[in-house]
């Protein structure tokens, strides 16, 4: 009986964009969050410079974090004390940060005129300052 239903598996179909769509592939959202390459580079930035903290509930922004943020020109002053967690993204397959801190965050990069949505769809286009400020906060895409 397991052969017969190990035999009869349909291999699994992955609904991964079409190479063609750069854009959805570069950044996106994701529920509200920042995804893709850009989401996945963003994450890893906070992470590697200890802004951005693992904890019990979460990921957490710390003081240091928040400090910095401010002074690139994202208005993340005022934020209640918001936790994230891991979103593991679809295209890049390495963790963004997700959940009320991810929406939050990219909340704010918008209303800073970092990102701004593509015409149509789920894609996200920094505009030339979002670059250059992301990039100034370690923000790389290879």
């Amino acid at each position: 009986m397991l052969e017969s239903l190990a035999l009869a598996r349909v291999p699994a179909v992955h609904a991964l964009p079409a190479r063609g769509d750069a854009q959805l592939r570069r950044a996106r959202c994701c529920y509200r969050h920042l995804a893709g390459a850009l989401g996945v580079a963003w994450c890893a930035s906070l992470l590697e410079r200890t802004w951005l903290q693992t904890g019990t509930r979460g990921l957490q922004l710390l003081p240091a974090g928040i400090a910095a943020l401010g002074a690139a020109g994202l208005p993340v002053a005022n934020l209640p004390p918001l936790h994230g967690r891991a979103c593991v993204d679809w295209t890049e397959r390495r963790m963004h940060l997700g959940g009320p801190l991810g929406v939050a965050l990219t909340a704010a990069m918008f209303e800073a005129g970092w990102l701004r949505r593509a015409d149509q769809g789920r894609a996200v286009l920094p505009s030339a300052d979002g670059w250059r400020r992301l990039a100034a906060l370690g923000v790389r895409l290879d």
